[in-house]
């Protein structure tokens, strides 16, 4: 089991997770996914909590990992690329 959903499967059992899977043929998904991107057999859907275990051991997933977040910048590095999209947004 990949490592972040051994951290988010303990908690309140109602609350909506992001998670991304794989899935043993394309469009033949477990119960209790909601789809929200496909890439091929690549999909990202929310579940709640409560589902997560059964999710992972049905047979038509192939694996199933945790979302990442990917946290936002605080400030933008002023570097030649930023300047010159700075000086497009202008016109």
């Amino acid at each position: 089991m990949d490592p972040r959903l051994k951290v988010i499967l303990y908690g309140n059992p109602d609350e909506e997770l992001s998670l991304l899977m794989r899935l043993e043929k394309e469009k033949e998904y477990p119960d209790n996914c909601k789809i929200i991107s496909e890439f091929g057999n690549i999909v990202s859907i929310r579940t709640q909590r409560r589902f997560l275990c059964p999710i992972y051991q049905s047979k038509k997933v192939k694996s199933l990992k945790a979302a990442m977040v990917v946290p936002a910048n605080d400030y933008i590095e002023l570097a030649p690329e930023t300047q010159i999209l700075d000086k497009k947004m202008m016109f």
